[in-house]
């Protein structure tokens, strides 16, 4: 692999290059029309349109400087990439995403609707992995082979409760909809945001290669179906690492002043383009293999580790590693598995409202913009404004818990810190007071499920 300082030289070379090319097709595309003789007659007889003897033809040469300026503004862009990277201290080349027969083929075990493969599948083909990130190459080492019954976990970090009830919301959302949710750093005292990191790491770590792993944030979120469909969702992706898509650029979005950058340049032009409003990173909830998680967080470990004393922040490192094409991360622009609830409003961002995509049928959230059905909830930044009105029309809390589904559910335990422990004992009286809160509001009342589709409009 080249040395990283050698990639921004090379498409600084190469823009320089490709905007002389067009210059130099303009010129020429000028002199034909000031000297051929036959331009007058572009539309008479078979010869119309030639341009003397090199036989080029006005619409030839007008294609060819249309491609040029679209490669010139391509080349602008990854100039850009090499600059931003170079300011950041590393450059890390793209790396191709891998076939869909080698997503579906690791180790020489086959998955659904792949092939077997006759030996190992070679590390960094399979999961894009980059060394210029720091990272050792391909080096044999013990790891954990745990997974879920199904070949998927779900996990958090929280190492308390909160000054409110959400956390117990997103925790009584999870085992009503069979999540096994396992809690990481529960009765930690808090330190930082590298204690997350690296409780992550280490999880990803003890996992087998090809568990799927699936991390939330804890406060502000709601589950929606279980984990095997969700399972089925990554799987239909064909993608190695899948984070949340969102509005907000955060915090890309005021970072191009510190950066010696005009405004909008990262969020605009930088970040890679999207098909739905859905286009920045949000790190509070992804998806993807064990194997390829670990890579990814230990570069972001290695990140804030060194930035020791100063506020780190992870959505920004991996929203840089996403811009600069490392490990292969893809968005769920389509809101397949996440929807993130931020809205946004005013420049250098387009307007873009989470809530007025979303239409509620039989007590079940559906976004219309991508025609898909979130599986998991994020109400992040503003979108907290929308959690509890949202939670209190979706399916699961239109129907008045029995005593005995409050028991069952009270009875429920999760791993929090590696140690079982029933949801009663983190979250006591939470039913009681989830009851209370709906005798005394008409939306928690006597809501019914809706017969016709209702749009959640702000």
């Amino acid at each position: 692999m080249a040395p990283a300082s050698s990639g921004p030289s090379s498409l600084v070379l190469l823009g320089i290059s490709v905007l002389g090319a067009c210059w130099l097709g303009l010129t020429v595309l000028g002199a034909f029309h000031i000297h051929s003789p036959s331009l007058p007659h572009l539309t008479a007889g078979p010869a119309a349109g030639e341009a003397g003897a090199g036989g080029a033809t006005a619409e030839t040469l007008l294609r060819r400087v249309n491609l040029l300026e679209e490669q010139a503004r391509a080349t602008e862009r990854e100039i850009l990439l090499a600059q931003e990277a170079l300011r950041r201290g590393k450059f890390h080349p793209s790396v191709a995403s891998p076939s869909p027969e080698t997503l579906q083929t690791r180790g020489g075990q086959a998955r659904p609707g792949g092939a077997v493969g006759a030996a190992a599948v070679d590390e960094g083909q399979v999961y894009g992995r980059s060394s210029a990130a720091g990272l050792p190459s391909a080096v044999p080492r013990a790891r954990g082979s745990r997974c879920g019954p199904d070949g998927i976990v779900a996990v958090t970090y929280a190492s308390h409760g909160g000054k409110d009830d959400r956390f117990c919301r997103a925790v009584e959302s999870a085992i009503l909809n069979g999540v096994p949710w396992e809690v990481l750093g529960w009765g930690e005292e808090w330190l930082g945001l590298s204690q997350k990191l690296q409780a992550s790491l280490d999880y990803a770590k003890s996992l087998d290669e090809d568990c799927i792993l699936l991390f939330s944030d804890a406060f502000d979120v709601l589950f929606t179906s279980d984990l095997k469909e969700i399972k089925q969702k990554f799987l239909t992706m064909q993608k190695p690492l899948v984070f949340a898509g969102e509005c907000g650029c955060w915090p890309q979005v005021v970072k191009d002043k510190d950066r010696g950058l005009p405004e909008g340049t990262i969020c605009n032009t930088l970040y890679p383009p999207s098909p739905t409003p859905y286009r920045f990173l949000n790190s509070g909830a992804w998806i993807g293999y064990a194997r390829q998680a670990e890579h990814l967080l230990e570069a972001v470990v290695a990140k804030a580790n060194s930035e020791f004393g100063m506020k780190t922040n992870d959505q920004e490192m991996v929203s840089d590693m996403y811009i600069d094409g490392q490990f292969d991360i893809a968005l769920d622009h389509q809101a397949e598995v996440f929807q993130c609830m931020h809205d946004t409003g005013s420049p250098p961002l387009p307007l873009c409202n989470p809530g007025k995509h979303l239409t509620l049928i039989d007590g079940v959230w559906h976004n219309k913009l991508t025609n898909t059905t979130p599986s998991l909830f994020h109400f992040n930044g503003g979108g907290k404004k929308h959690h509890l009105d949202m939670e209190a029309k979706s399916k699961h809390k239109l129907t008045p818990l029995s005593p005995e589904d409050k028991r069952r559910i009270y009875n429920t335990e999760l791993l929090f810190n590696n140690k079982l422990v029933n949801f009663e004992s983190v979250c006591s009286r939470h039913l009681e007071k989830s009851d209370r809160r709906r005798s005394n509001s008409r939306q928690y009342g006597s809501t019914r499920v809706r017969e016709k589709p209702r749009s959640f409009l702000l």
